[in-house]
């Protein structure tokens, strides 16, 4: 069985603002038996943004417009070289307003997208980026704030069809969004994955 899960990555370069909270990217195969040359894939991202930078109130969600956060940000294949992304083309990031929180300050997004992708393809897309939340430092005794982090958000997409005929669905993974970590030092984060009718934790 061949499993692929979402990562979040993080390093550091310097931002020039701080509006993304988090997010998972996820796909799905149309018809898991579909053997064709080409498979129709859905990839469904769903974020979360701060709300004072994007915006969304109950007319965005009423009206699914506009999408949010209204940027030019794309879901990429990260693949090299690209002639292995099995004609897999970016998608927006930008995503219907499914709820908002003026006390928290944040909006959440979700969008699902179908491409045709070429069968036994194996790859991995993702969203990157550097406008996450400052983190607390030491260097300043935890009185600052560093929003130097990077991020990327994604999954991987593997098209090898089991020797059954059928193409993996793959399993859903999710991670609360970090809430307190020190910044150069380890922090462990649990993830929960469901898979068909199984449920295993990763650390």
């Amino acid at each position: 069985m061949i499993i692929r899960l979402f990562s979040i990555i993080s390093c550091f370069s310097i931002v020039e603002s701080s509006h993304f909270y988090g997010g998972t990217v996820t796909w799905k195969p149309l018809n898991n038996t579909d053997l064709n040359s080409i498979v129709p894939i859905m990839f469904t991202q769903s974020y979360q943004w701060r709300d004072s930078q994007t915006h969304c109130d109950q007319s965005y969600i009423l009206n699914q417009f506009p999408k949010i956060p209204m940027n030019t940000d794309t879901l990429q294949c990260v693949t090299i070289p690209s002639t292995s992304c099995g004609n897999y083309t970016p998608v927006s990031v930008n995503g219907y307003c499914t709820d908002f929180s003026t006390l928290f300050d944040s909006s959440s997004s979700q969008i699902s997208d179908v491409e045709n992708i070429t069968i036994d393809s194996n790859f991995c897309v993702a969203y990157q980026g550097a406008t996450w939340p400052g983190l607390q430092s030491p260097i300043c005794n935890f009185s600052c704030y560093i929003d130097i982090a990077k991020w990327s958000v994604g999954c991987c997409v593997d098209l090898t069809p089991r020797p059954d005929g059928i193409i993996n669905t793959p399993p859903v993974a999710t991670v609360i969004s970090r809430m307190f970590i020190i910044l150069f030092s380890k922090t462990l984060i649990t993830f929960f994955l469901s898979y068909s009718s199984t449920v295993q934790y990763f650390i």
